[in-house]
């Protein structure tokens, strides 16, 4: 297989080491690996180790090195041809994303860390057919940041030599050594700031003590100069800044202890060498082996713990001071074991070249081939139903589709189907095959012309973009402003496929134009999934109980006559109960209903819960079409009461009475 990965420099890092010996690996199982980069040492010595090198500028970021980078790019790909295309960092991800697109040639990504997100990296990250992880929390940051597919995620921890990186069989036990390694940028240099900080006490705990600290980078002057510091007020030059090495190895074999986290850690770890965890990220402490299953979830980052400081880190190496020189050894021998077990670069070069196998013969990847749209993820329990019945429509009408639901914060909360927020409708729609109105009544703009504008918008990007447009079990409202009656038939008539749940939307459909071909009759989308749920519960007896849904829009008229249904079902007998389907929206009317009433108030928090209370009351009283809803799928009376058209409809569809008329006679 001929592979090529890129980088942004080849330098001293965590990232470009893993690019260096997953290329060594590779190529050592019979694979033609290309590393592409800007260069640096570590290019040079992948050079003499016989690893193809393509130096590209990939480390400017104005559109002229861009455009350039680009351009030799694709030189290379068209005069190499991959079969793969691995990219380890945002810039080149999106320099191979075009590439990839313009000459078919599939790409992959790894996500090393974790960097801010913001909508401009949201609209300029790629991450290709499938996206490797170096730990399982990385590959949760991808997916939730990004709502990226979990089936394309694949975790590869970090691959070690572990025959380069073992024991020094020469170790000298009488050597008090700590030497710490990483980037001495801002953002991953306290540990070589804390140990500089407790060297005097260090000093006086263990004395003779030498601490060194490899690595080069913006902090490194400053951490240099802390060093010197330290170095004047003991006396003797206890610490060492080395700077940039192109090789930990000589450093961190026959150590008495390492400092330090992540890829420089596991090196650690695989010469035999004691490890504290302590880096900008979190402080993980000394790592023994009952730990070390929970810190491979962070890539041995302590990402997540305790904040790092000068007291935790001398109490961590006062553990290693009080060990025997045999408890050191078996210490150091077990973690050598669990990298060699897990993190044996060949083993993860084996599990890399199968996933660039099952990334090739994957799709191109989507955001999503079927998108659903509606009023979901708004605490609303009636379009909550909605949604897990059209993630299971969708999942019977397209089963090999990547069905993605476009809800307000993309939390998946038990709707069966993977949820982005709605903020990423643009990237969703670009690409995909088919945009569901999933239920509701969405283009009416009697609540607010918004919502017409919204949903019509949407409507119209995804046809530009060539995208079949279906309405399941909606309902369409009867225009109210002069901008929706011109709007609404032009958007109706650019829907391919409508299926609606009235006589009254079918009417206006006819209407405004649409083709019989192209329109049908369905039941409301919510009914099916209602129905079994009322089904799969056991047998309960009705309560004399009336149940009131009020909706906090109603009008005065609607609820003086609510109030006067109430005052008859008390005298009558009836217990009566409020409860709020949208509570966001309801609360308040609600409980103002019972203050002057005496009623129980409650809340729907799932449709499940919902259907146990209607089932198990006499009737309803709803001022939501979802409360009519959920009172025909378990055969409750129901009594609608609003001036919106679409509960007169529902209530004449069910034979149901409907207390407050309406008029629905313009279009």
């Amino acid at each position: 297989m001929r592979i090529m990965m890129v980088t942004d420099r080849m330098d001293c890092g965590g990232a470009e080491t893993h690019v260096e010996s997953l290329a060594y690996a590779l190529s050592g199982i019979g694979h033609e690996v290309t590393v592409a980069s800007a260069g640096g040492r570590l290019a040079e010595r992948m050079r003499r180790r016989g690893i193809r090198h393509i130096t590209l500028p990939l480390s400017g970021h104005d559109a002229a090195g861009l455009a350039r980078s680009l351009a030799l790019l694709m030189g290379a790909v068209g005069r190499l041809r991959p079969h793969v295309l691995h990219a380890h960092a945002r810039l080149p991800a999106l320099l191979c994303h075009t590439a990839s697109r313009l000459l078919g040639v599939p790409f992959v990504t790894t996500v090393h860390a974790r960097f801010p997100v913001s909508p401009l990296h949201r609209l300029v990250c790629r991450w290709g057919r499938a996206t490797v992880g170096v730990s399982e929390d990385l590959l949760r940051y991808a997916e939730r940041a990004y709502g990226l597919d979990p089936m394309r995620l694949c975790l590869i921890p970090n691959g070690i030599d572990t025959v380069h990186f073992a024991p020094c069989r020469e170790r000298k036990e009488a050597e008090r050594r700590i030497v710490f390694v990483s980037r001495m940028d801002t953002d991953c240099s306290l540990g070589a700031r804390l140990l500089c900080e407790i060297a005097p006490r260090l000093d006086r705990l263990w004395p003779g003590v030498k601490i060194e600290l490899v690595g080069g980078g913006e902090a490194y002057a400053q951490v240099r100069e802390l060093a010197r510091r330290t170095n004047e007020a003991l006396g003797r030059e206890a610490v060492r800044a080395v700077g940039r090495a192109a090789d930990a190895r000589p450093y961190v074999r026959g150590a008495a202890l390492f400092v330090g986290v992540s890829r420089a850690a596991l090196e650690a770890m695989a010469c035999g060498v004691p490890v504290v965890l302590c880096g900008n990220e979190g402080f993980g402490g000394l790592l023994t082996p009952s730990e070390l299953e929970g810190a491979a979830r962070s890539n041995f980052t302590a990402r997540g713990a305790k904040t790092p400081t000068a007291d935790a880190l001398l109490d961590s190496v006062a553990q290693i001071i009080a060990m025997t020189a045999a408890e050191r050894e078996r210490l150091g021998a077990s973690l050598r074991a669990y990298v060699v077990r897990y993190h044996d670069v060949r083993r993860q070069a084996e599990r890399t070249a199968a996933f660039y196998r099952r990334a090739i013969a994957l799709p191109a990847y989507r955001h999503a081939d079927v998108v659903l749209l509606g009023y979901y993820g708004f605490g609303n329990c009636g379009d909550d139903a909605l949604l897990r019945a059209a993630a299971e429509r969708a999942g019977q009408a397209y089963p090999y589709g990547n069905t993605v639901a476009l809800t307000r914060t993309g939390q998946d909360t038990g709707f069966g189907v993977r949820c982005l927020p709605r903020r990423r409708a643009f990237a969703c729609l670009r690409h995909a095959q088919v945009l569901v109105l999933g239920g509701g009544t969405l283009l009416q703009d009697r609540t607010s012309l918004g919502s017409l504008l919204y949903y019509g918008a949407w409507i119209a990007y995804a046809r530009l973009n060539g995208v079949r447009v279906c309405l399941w079990g909606n309902g369409l409202g009867v225009p109210c402003t002069h901008v929706g009656r011109w709007l609404m038939p032009y958007l109706v008539r650019l829907c391919d496929e409508l299926g609606l749940r009235d006589g009254l939307s079918m009417a206006l459909a006819e209407r405004m134009g649409v083709e019989r071909e192209r329109m049908h009759r369905e039941e409301d989308l919510a009914l099916s999934v209602l129905r079994r749920y009322a089904k799969d519960l056991p047998p309960a007896v009705r309560k004399r109980r009336l149940l009131v849904v009020p909706s906090g829009g109603l009008d005065r008229e609607a609820l003086l006559q609510m109030c006067r249904m109430l005052r008859e079902a008390r005298a009558n007998g009836y217990e009566a109960e409020v409860l709020a389907m949208h509570p966001a929206r309801d609360r308040a009317l609600s409980l103002a209903l019972c203050r002057r009433f005496g009623l129980a108030y409650r809340e729907a928090v799932s449709p499940e819960q919902a259907v146990r209370l209607v089932r198990t009351s006499a009737g309803v009283v709803g001022a939501r079409l979802h409360a009519l809803v959920f009172a025909a799928a378990t055969q409750t009376p129901f009594v609608g009461l609003s001036h919106d058209p679409k509960i007169q409809a529902f209530c004449r569809e069910y034979g149901m009475k409907h207390s407050v008329l309406a008029d629905t006679t313009q279009v």
